[in-house]
C-alpha cells in the first residue's frame, strides 16, 4: 500500500481541479486579497511598531488568524469534504486524510495570498532588525501552521460523525468576533492569553525584540510540537 504522504499528493490535483472548476479566476480574487490585506496592515504598522506589551501584536495576528481559519473552513465545505466523500471508497489511512486536509488548505490561493502578504508585512515591520524579523516569520508560519492542522483535524473528526461542518463556520465566526471585540473594547490582553497559539506566538516575536533568544526557541519548539502531537493524536481517531 501507498505511503500516507503518496496518497494524499494524488489527492491534491484533484483539489486543484475541483477548486478551478468552481472559480476559473480564484487566482486573480487571490492576488486582490493579498494587496488588499496589506493595506489595514500598514495601517497598523505605527501602532504595532510602538507596541511593547504585545497588545496590538495580539489583535494583529489573532485577527489574521481567524480569517486564515475561516478560508479553511470554506475551502473544506466548498471542495476538500467533496473529494474525502469519494476518499472513503477506496483505501487510505487516517494520516493520508489529514495531510490532505492540511496541504488543500495551505496550498489555497486565498490562503497564500494572506500568508504571502503578512509575511511581507512582518518583516517590513521589524526591517530594522533582521533577526528579528525573521524569527517573527518563522513564529507566524509556524502559527498558521498549527491552525491549519487543528482546523483540519476537527473538521475531519465532523465529517466522520455527520455533522455539518457550517456549524463549526458559524461558531469560530462568532467566537472570532466576540473575542476581538470583548479584548478591544477594554483594552486588555488578558483574553488574548486565553488563546495559546497567538499567546505562543507574541511571545516569541517579544522576546527576540528583547534579545531573550533562548524564549525564542522555546516557544519555536513549542509550536513546532504541537501540531505533531496532534497530528499522532488525531490519527488514533479517524
Amino acid at each position: 500500500m501507498r505511503s500516507s504522504a503518496d496518497i494524499a499528493q494524488s489527492l491534491l490535483p484533484v483539489d486543484t481541479e475541483q477548486r478551478s472548476a468552481l472559480s476559473p479566476r480564484i487566482k486573480l480574487y487571490a492576488f486582490i486579497l493579498g494587496i488588499l490585506n496589506l493595506f489595514p496592515s500598514g495601517l497598523a504598522e505605527h501602532v504595532l511598531r510602538s507596541d511593547r506589551d504585545g497588545y496590538y501584536l495580539s489583535l494583529f495576528l489573532f485577527s489574521h488568524s481567524a480569517v486564515f481559519g475561516l478560508v479553511g473552513l470554506s475551502h473544506f465545505i466548498g471542495s476538500s469534504r467533496a473529494i474525502l466523500q469519494k476518499v472513503y471508497l477506496f483505501p487510505t489511512t487516517a494520516l493520508s486524510r489529514i495531510l490532505f486536509v492540511i496541504s488543500a488548505n495551505l496550498r489555497h490561493p486565498f490562503s497564500i495570498a494572506l500568508i504571502s502578504s503578512n509575511l511581507f508585512f512582518l518583516i517590513v515591520l521589524y526591517r530594522h532588525d533582521i533577526p528579528v524579523g525573521i524569527a517573527a516569520a518563522v513564529l507566524y508560519l509556524l502559527l498558521v501552521l498549527n491552525i491549519a492542522t487543528i482546523a483540519g483535524i476537527v473538521l475531519l473528526q465532523l465529517e466522520k460523525r455527520g455533522s455539518s461542518s457550517g456549524i463549526a463556520f458559524v461558531v469560530l465566526a462568532l467566537a472570532a468576533c466576540a473575542v476581538f471585540v470583548g479584548s478591544y473594547a477594554y483594552e486588555s490582553d488578558a483574553i488574548m492569553q486565553n488563546v495559546p497559539l497567538v499567546n505562543f506566538c507574541v511571545n516569541g516575536i517579544l522576546s527576540a525584540i528583547s534579545g531573550a533568544w533562548f524564549a525564542v526557541v522555546l516557544d519555536f519548539a513549542v509550536l513546532v510540537a504541537i501540531p505533531i502531537a496532534v497530528i499522532w493524536i488525531g490519527r488514533k481517531f479517524l
